[in-house]
């Protein structure tokens, strides 16, 4: 099984990040799973899990059983964690990876990228840890950036593997633009991935992992996700002058891509500020809370 062969790499790193510990309501968030959180603004993807303290065997005597609160309580860390573990790899195996499929998905007919993915669980790390009420409970994280991120793992040799367009006219804009800001509005059904692409209205190619800086994707991730606009100008990467637009449709059997129309195109590819913001990934997308798919 697909999820057994991911339960078999890695170990967990058992570090508790502050950074994570309190997600901020305005996040794009969803929820596949009552015991699942995707955090596409922080850049977190967590799991749940607890397990029962085992029943202590009050006679010292009698052989076998568990004999202290302190071995009971070894006994169901071990088992939440397990479970924890068990859910996150199931999480990361269905996790929109761009406007094809899942991580999952890609693994089963990527070979290469399989073999990359095998150091997922090296990324885990600890969330918290609770104890009450006869039971422990833990959270298990795994961020998406830094240089122990997914996107370490993700940003291969596809990576900024080509320049972005440049549209050749006459008079090039010159106005500054320091990123690019998408309202999606009115597509309720777009769906949030890691690596998003965006297209002209004809279907030609002018941002994506092909495009993008590795060392950028990899420090903030490809997009940022915000619930508002005015949360995305407030995002560090948005600069002082963002050039803001609506999508224009969808593109993709999952609907996690994007296509600007012609105007928005011009403005952006024909000004040499507004390909660099591209290259930089200084993209920001605005999703409604309540359009957040699974």
């Amino acid at each position: 099984m697909a999820l057994g062969l991911l339960m078999a790499v890695g170990g967990i790193y058992g570090r508790d990040l502050q950074a994570f510990l309190n997600t901020p309501a305005w996040n794009l968030q969803s929820f596949p799973a009552r015991y699942i959180q995707i955090d596409w603004t922080g850049g977190y993807l967590f799991a749940r899990a607890e397990a029962p303290l085992p029943v202590i065997v009050s006679d010292p005597y009698k052989t076998g059983g568990v004999h202290s609160l302190t071995e009971a309580r070894m006994i169901a860390r071990e088992k939440a964690r397990e479970l924890a573990t068990a859910r996150l790899f199931g999480a990361l195996w269905q996790l929109n990876l761009d406007g094809e499929g899942s991580i999952g998905s890609r693994m089963e007919r990527d070979g290469a990228f399989k073999s990359r993915m095998a150091d997922l669980g090296d990324l885990f790390q600890v969330r918290s840890r609770r104890t009450g009420m006869g039971r422990v409970a833990i959270e298990l994280g795994v961020p998406f950036f830094g240089a122990r991120g997914l996107y370490a793992l993700l940003a291969d040799k596809h990576y900024n593997q080509s320049s972005v367009p440049e549209l050749q006219f006459g008079n090039p804009a010159t106005d500054p633009i320091s990123s690019i800001i998408i309202d999606m509005e009115p597509f309720s059904d777009f769906q949030v991935s890691l690596e998003p692409r965006i297209y002209t209205a004809q279907g030609r190619l002018i941002f994506g992992p092909e495009m993008a800086s590795r060392t950028c994707a990899i420090r903030y991730g490809l997009v940022g996700w915000h619930t508002s606009a005015n949360r995305a100008r407030l995002d560090r990467r948005a600069g002082e002058q963002p050039y803001f637009t609506f999508a224009g449709g969808l593109r993709g059997p999952r609907k996690s891509d994007i296509y600007l129309d012609d105007a928005d195109v011009t403005r952006i590819l024909g000004n040499r500020e507004g390909r660099q913001a591209l290259r930089r990934c200084n993209v920001l997308i605005v999703v409604d809370q309540r359009s957040a798919k699974k």
